[in-house]
């Protein structure tokens, strides 16, 4: 994984904002990260559009769990469970309490691909 460029968030801005591009798997891939006061919006793409937008949303742990779980939704696009799961494991990296709305345009779903853009979302923390 490579990074070409990145760019931190305007200080005078309202909301915190972040964008990252890098090659992933020789892909080029742009990853931008806002957070709102109720939610956050991570946008990964690698085909230069949203895509479809999936929400994660952190359930309530009862009882003795202590690994965290999730609510995946499809709000936009195809129903993948591939997806799902890279948007589900993108949500897991920020550790908010608050949903994730997380926006996927990949050409590669590869298992590799998922784990640099895991790392590439930790580094583009607003959080």
């Amino acid at each position: 994984m490579e990074v070409v460029a990145s760019s931190a968030a305007f200080s005078d801005s309202v909301l915190k904002n972040k964008q990252i591009s890098a090659k992933v798997q020789a892909i080029d891939t742009d990853i931008v990260c806002t957070a709102f006061a109720d939610k956050t919006f991570i946008i990964v793409t690698q085909l230069g559009k949203i895509g479809g937008l999936i929400l994660v949303t952190k359930d309530n742990v009862v009882g003795d769990c202590k690994e965290p779980t999730f609510s995946v939704r499809v709000l936009l696009g195809k129903d993948d469970a591939v997806h799902c799961v890279i948007a589900r494991r993108i949500a897991a990296v920020t550790g908010l309490e608050k949903p994730v709305l997380v926006a996927l345009a990949l050409k590669d779903t590869s298992v590799a691909t998922a784990r640099e853009l895991e790392e590439l979302v930790r580094t583009c923390s607003v959080w």
